[in-house]
């Protein structure tokens, strides 16, 4: 299994593939295949470190990418999480569980990360599966429009990325 950091890019990166978004089975998918991996390394392990780190750590990578591209609208991140939510379909349950993760990092005075995933795992494990994906699908899809908009290239996302995430992991 990589490391808790790589898993974190390893999942990005595959949610950038064309294979993750037109998987109909979650085998098919690359970026499903990077979270199942993870899932069975903490079976293995008797724990859910890999996993909860997976969910951090993508949320993180999430936020750092919101920042800069409503930092690049002239936006601020509350008012991009808004709009973004707004778009969401009545009762959609795994993305519109994004937003209030994502403002946890970027506005203060809002719910902690931590409680709100944590409600989310205990509410339903398959769901949180769901929602790591979702937050790898959201980073990437921000790589993406940061690149098409040549605010950052996806290797600069990437390398933004992978120090914030050494950062967390206590090692930068």
């Amino acid at each position: 299994m990589p490391t808790t950091e790589a898993a974190v890019v390893d999942l990005i990166r595959a949610s950038l593939e064309p294979a993750s978004r037109a998987a109909v089975r979650r085998m098919d998918s690359p970026a499903c295949r990077v979270v199942s991996e993870v899932l069975r390394g903490d079976m293995r392990d008797g724990g859910t470190d890999g996993i909860v780190f997976l969910a951090v750590g993508t949320a993180i990578a999430a936020a750092v990418l919101t920042e800069t591209w409503a930092d690049a609208q002239d936006q601020g991140a509350a008012h991009f999480l808004d709009a973004f939510a707004a778009t969401l379909p009545p009762g959609e349950r795994t993305l519109s569980q994004l937003p209030p993760v994502l403002r946890s990092f970027l506005v203060p005075g809002e719910r902690a990360a931590h409680e709100l995933l944590a409600e989310i795992w205990i509410a339903d494990q398959e769901n949180f599966f769901d929602v790591v994906v979702a937050f790898g699908d959201f980073a990437a899809n921000l790589i993406t429009a940061l690149a098409y908009k040549r605010i950052r290239t996806v290797d600069e996302s990437f390398e933004q990325l992978e120090s914030t995430l050494r950062i967390f992991a206590g090692e930068g």
